[in-house]
């Protein structure tokens, strides 16, 4: 007989109405169990007058507003008595219980299988079976309350730890009438599932009729609009498609009936101006819509009405939702405003009111298994540490950056560059070529050393590079490095590349795609789980930028779903940060955007332009004159020389003479370009005539990159931080003593009682110590102390995955062992040792029984019969039928426990 079934009929129909309640958003709670808080919620066995007991109370927000009369199935829910009694229920509400009204205004009746209602606010009325119980937003509407009030009781099922915290802080702002919020939530953790249940909730349970989902940029467009329109945490298991209309926005404009939209800022305003053919999806992930030095002006009837969206969520909210493209945002006037990032600046948190519903960090997640931690491999060169010298006749290939044309240039005396110039203005192929060589050669002996070595599997691996040009001189070096003519093995992903969007699904899956250069496009909010390398060449110093591509790398993995885009793989347990410019060390800031129009500084090309039309403001004369002088300082010999074959005036004598005219004070007033300024025009017509020369000094402007052909580079050291090592090895033995008495596995280590350390004992320990040490994983402190005892230590290999290394790890904290050794390593020797010692006469096959069983405890802890039969009968069998009996087996696994087990 079932539980069911031996359940009395009036606690079936109690589980069947908890279920219905529950179903329709409610808590249900015994009353002991009340807390406030709690938004929607039915309170069992409340107490009335009289010392009688109301089955079921329903409260909105602390006040009670129904009262719930359950009976078993057989009576019928039209019995005079029961009815009498749930409404004299109304009536007996104790003095200290909050309610809405009085009478309570709502009745409703079950019997475990039908639900009868009545309002009670409406003369004669009589009741009517319903199909399931009202959900809070229905007595919220019925009552009058606000807009929020009517939210059901969110269930942390489905849910992280992290996204229930948020969701249940912002709704609770929303009550108080806070209009706009702020989720800082690290990389990984979930915001777009989040924003899709706050979507849920506020469509389906506030007066809301339509959301915004803002992102910023159209490929992260395409991936939140799939998610939302899967999203099926829903109260009936539909797609949220197939509940509320999701449209993500193109040229086309908004269907009436969508009431989830999403979009970047820049199509939403091609929307509101009616101009929806002058942005492509190259425009909006580029972040790009209008010219320099336009502004973002909103027409007079906008194609949107200003109360269109009612909700407006903004991924990525540290980036495009400032200066002018504010207006855009603020045009919604109505509508509540949600910011959602991993890394918030200075103006993230003005603009949403300091109204921080959610700081979760990295740190945090990784502690939550949401996120991998990182480890970092640094690469030094001589080049990349101290700079380098271009000598006097060395060979080079310039690349101008206004256009990308390339010609051949020798060097016309020695100069210096320093480090910050390397692969910004200055290239080094072999510098490149010998970063990514060390990585070859470290990738499968001190990164990933328990893999089976072959490159066609190599990690997936993004490369950051400093530019489109240094990014293509990458791929190029690596195809030499790893010895690849083909195009699959390492490609570019940049705004340059065709369909940048499907590069980036293939890299996610493509088994052959092992490699991807960025610059910026994978740097932000793309999400790569596979990935387990970064390389960076590019020493970013923006702290929101570097955290936004560390986070790359940090998503989790299942095992399966790993191997089956890297087949070499074991499980990511960690992703390492391969620096090669020293960005893990660079000093950081944090970027502030200053919002509203900037002071424009127009380019050398644009300032030729105006002032060549005629328009020779005072200002314009001084910034060109400051902008000559400083070319004629800083630019390169070379290209000075080309100039001086255009021009004989140089272009520090053209500062001076610009500069020497505004001093005499003698040129007319500037009014306007359509006056006579020929006296002004004057001062620079030379300079405007001579076209070769303006656009020389253009290009100079713009700048170069110049490769120095044949130049090598050297690295000077490669490898883990000792630093990092150090605190990593020292937070574990501060641990491992400071609780060696009262955890049972440090306990049993430290009394070399370890031939009762079960696997469930030494499961507990890690996961004790994943919870009280940041980024604690095993197989990085076996390496950690690798690396500060090379001649005590061997990295681990074949063995990284043996839960037994960590009796191994403490005990070497204990200083109970000298050197740091695999229990695997050793488990033959003592297995013989054992049987040696044994008392009787072993068979060929009694023998392999029993090193097997020696394996497993080498790998999992020690074992007893009832163990071993849950994890391997057909080995039991054997070893009871050795024994005779199950006490007789049991001794001689503790006696192999010990042997195995032991420290030497």
């Amino acid at each position: 007989m079932s539980d069911e079934q031996q359940l009395k009929p009036e606690e079936r129909a109690r589980q069947w109405i908890d279920r219905k309640l529950e179903d329709a958003g409610w808590k249900v709670v015994d009353r002991d169990e009340y807390a406030p808080g709690m938004s929607a919620v039915a309170i069992r066995e409340t107490l009335m007058r009289g010392g009688l007991e109301a089955d079921y109370i329903l409260l909105i927000n602390g006040k009670a507003a129904a009262v719930l009369e359950a009976k078993r199935a057989e009576i019928s829910l039209d019995n005079p008595n029961l009815i009498a009694q749930a409404e004299n229920y109304t009536k007996q509400v104790l003095p200290w219980y909050p309610t809405w009204e009085l009478p309570l205004p709502f009745v409703y009746l079950s019997n475990g299988k039908e639900i009868a209602f009545k309002d009670c606010h409406q003369p004669d009325s009589k009741y009517e079976i319903i199909p399931r119980f009202p959900r809070p937003w229905d007595l919220v509407r019925k009552l009058n309350l606000g807009e929020f009030d009517g939210l059901p009781y969110l269930s942390p099922k489905g849910l992280r730890n992290c996204q229930f915290e948020a969701l249940t802080n912002l709704e609770k702002s929303f009550k108080e009438g806070k209009r706009r919020a702020l989720m800082s939530l690290a990389t990984g953790s979930g915001k777009t599932f989040t924003a899709c249940m706050m979507t849920y909730r506020m469509l389906s349970f506030t007066p809301m009729k339509r959301v915004l989902f803002l992102v910023d940029r159209n490929n992260l467009g395409t991936a939140a609009a799939t998610e939302l329109k899967t999203f099926t945490l829903t109260e009936s298991g539909k797609p949220l498609s197939e509940i509320f209309g999701v449209e993500q926005l193109t040229s086309h404009p908004v269907d009436s009936r969508t009431r989830v939209v999403v979009s970047t800022i820049q199509r939403l305003y091609s929307q509101l101006t009616g101009n929806t053919d002058d942005y492509s999806e190259e425009d909006e992930d580029a972040g790009l819509g209008h010219q320099e030095g336009e502004t973002v002006e909103l027409p007079e009837n906008p194609a949107l009405p200003s109360d269109f969206f009612d909700l407006i969520i903004i991924d990525e909210c540290h980036r495009s939702i400032y200066s002018d493209w504010q207006k855009v945002l603020t045009y919604f006037k109505t509508a509540r405003l949600v910011g959602m990032t991993a890394t918030p600046i200075p103006e993230t948190l003005a603009f949403f009111d300091n109204n921080v519903v959610a700081n979760y960090t990295y740190e945090q997640s990784v502690m939550d298994d949401v996120n991998v931690a990182f480890r970092i491999y640094r690469i030094k060169t001589e080049l990349t540490e101290e700079g380098g010298t271009i000598s006097e006749g060395d060979k080079l290939i310039v690349t101008n950056r206004k256009d990308e044309k390339q010609r051949n240039q020798t060097a016309i005396q020695d100069r210096a560059f320093d480090k910050n110039k390397l692969n910004r203005s200055i290239v080094v192929r072999d510098q490149i070529r010998k970063v990514l060589e060390e990585y070859k050669d470290a990738v499968y002996t001190k990164l990933y050393p328990e893999r089976e070595p072959n490159y066609d599997y190599l990690p997936k691996t993004l490369i950051f590079a400093v530019s489109e040009l240094h990014a293509q001189l990458i791929v190029d070096v690596a195809k030499e490095v790893f010895g690849r003519t083909d195009d699959n093995f390492v490609q570019k992903i940049t705004y340059s590349v065709n369909d940048a969007n499907g590069l980036i699904k293939k890299f996610r899956t493509d088994v052959d795609f092992r490699i991807a250069v960025t610059v910026t496009l994978v740097a932000t909010g793309t999400d790569v789980r596979p990935l387990e390398v970064l390389i960076f060449f590019n020493d970013v110093h923006s702290e929101t930028l570097y955290a936004q591509m560390k986070g790359r790398g940090c998503r989790t993995i299942t095992p399966s779903q790993l191997r089956s885009v890297t087949p070499n793989a074991i499980s990511k347990e960690l992703f390492y940060v391969v620096d090669a410019v020293g960005v893990t060390e660079s000093e950081k800031y944090v970027a502030s955007l200053e919002q509203g129009k900037a002071p424009l500084n127009m380019t050398l090309e644009e300032l030729f332009e105006k002032m060549a039309l005629g328009h020779l403001p005072d200002d314009y004369f001084h910034l060109l004159a400051s902008k000559l002088s400083c070319l004629g300082h800083r630019a390169d010999p070379e290209e000075l020389k080309e100039y001086e074959a255009i021009s004989p005036i140089t272009p520090v004598m053209w500062a001076k003479t610009i500069m020497e005219a505004l001093e005499k004070g003698n040129l007319p007033p500037f009014k306007s370009a359509s006056d006579d300024n020929r006296e002004r025009m004057d001062v620079v017509r030379d300079l405007l005539t001579n076209i070769p020369a303006r656009k020389k000094l253009v290009e100079i402007a713009k700048g170069y990159v110049k490769e120095i052909i044949g130049k090598t580079d050297t690295v000077i050291s490669a490898g883990f931080s000792t630093e990092e090592a150090k605190a990593s090895t020292h937070a574990f033995e501060t641990y491992v003593n400071e609780h060696r008495d009262d955890i049972e596995a440090l306990r049993l280590i430290y009394n070399q009682d370890s031939g009762k350390l079960t696997r469930a004992a030494i499961d507990d320990l890690v996961k004790r110590l994943e919870m009280s040490i940041p980024n604690f994983y095993m197989g990085r402190l076996w390496n950690d102390y690798a690396l500060l005892n090379p001649t005590k230590v061997k990295p681990l290999k074949s063995d990284q995955q043996a839960v037994t290394n960590l009796i191994q790890l403490v005990r070497f904290a204990y200083k109970m062992i000298d050197s740091l050794y695999t229990l695997n390593s050793m488990a033959a020797s003592r297995f013989a040792l054992w049987c040696g010692q044994a008392q009787r006469t072993i068979t060929k096959e009694q023998q392999e029984l029993f090193r097997k069983i020696a394996i497993y405890i080498a790998q999992n802890g020690s074992c007893d019969i009832r163990g071993l039969i849950k994890t391997m009968p057909e080995l039991a069998g054997g070893v009871i039928r050795f024994c005779g009996s199950a006490d007789a087996a049991n001794k001689e696994l503790f006696s192999l426990n010990e042997f195995i087990l032991k420290a030497a």
